[in-house]
């Protein structure tokens, strides 16, 4: 059934039925947000993302033809997304790894 029933239905039924039912909730985040390691705290993994936005593709930055203006929308992009990861992980009550994520933007 969930297969073939639209994605927007199916979110807006589990969205629904997550806040009417305490224990539900309890394990829907236990099953799409396993327990992490060390290695997902590591300030360097993100500062590793952070700093990849900002590679315009290996020295195409040095031609008078690469789009300086797109380089730059693609970079603030690609942080936005991390930033709204760590707005996630805030409200999910994951504090450290959304620091993690916060400080190295």
């Amino acid at each position: 059934m969930l297969q073939h029933a639209e994605q927007h239905a199916v979110y807006s039924f589990i969205s629904v039925y997550a806040e009417s039912h305490v224990e539900f909730c309890k394990h829907l985040k236990m099953a799409l947000m396993p327990e992490r390691g060390e290695d997902d705290l590591n300030k360097a993994v993100y500062q590793a993302k952070a700093n990849s936005y900002f590679d315009f593709g290996g020295g195409r930055w040095r031609s008078r033809r690469y789009d300086f203006y797109q380089a730059a929308c693609d970079a603030a992009s690609g942080l936005d997304d991390m930033l709204s990861g760590a707005d996630y992980f805030i409200e999910q009550g994951e504090y450290a790894l959304a620091a993690g994520i916060a400080m190295s933007v």
